[in-house]
């Protein structure tokens, strides 16, 4: 009998050691979960706040700077995505300074779209209403209203559009 009660004595330190142990883990595997949670939250954030001040220069121009106006929205693009941007900006040019157009984008309404399994703290995609209201020759012309998808990317601390296509 006497061996009995050390055993049974063993096996509850066992039991709440495991215990313990167990619960040790789930704290920090939530706190992880926590953390990870609130970095994604803060990215999502910052690449909304650079996105809504990017996308009115990408998005506007004045037909007697059209040029330099284009060439100055690229300061908030990747090198890649620029590049492509760059390529449609003889055809706009021409046309905007032909006809005089200006165009001024004004963000609706930003956030961010969800990434489920691709969550990332470093790219990070949203969709944005944008109005565009134009003139042509100083002439009010009918307004857009534009959805557009955005896709942020950090590069070097810096939140910058990576790629844009609207609807």
């Amino acid at each position: 009998m006497k061996l009995r009660r050390p055993a049974r004595r063993t096996a509850l330190v066992a039991l709440a050691l495991a215990s313990v142990v167990f619960a040790l883990v789930a704290l920090l595997v939530v706190q992880r979960e926590e953390a990870s949670a609130v970095e994604q939250f803060d990215a999502q954030d910052a690449a909304t706040a650079a996105a809504n001040d990017a996308i009115p220069r990408m998005l506007g121009y004045e037909h007697a700077s059209i040029a330099d106006d284009l060439d100055d929205a690229t300061e908030v693009m990747t090198d890649s995505f620029a590049e492509k941007y760059t390529e449609l900006a003889p055809q706009l040019v021409a046309t905007a300074e032909q006809r005089k157009i200006d165009v001024t984008a004004t963000v609706r309404t930003i956030a961010a779209l969800e990434c489920g399994q691709e969550c990332s703290t470093s790219s990070v995609r949203l969709l944005a209403f944008v109005d565009q209201n134009r003139t042509i020759a100083t002439k009010p012309a009918s307004p857009a209203a534009l959805s557009v998808v955005v896709r942020m990317k950090l590069v070097d601390g810096v939140w910058l559009v990576d790629d844009l296509t609207t609807s």
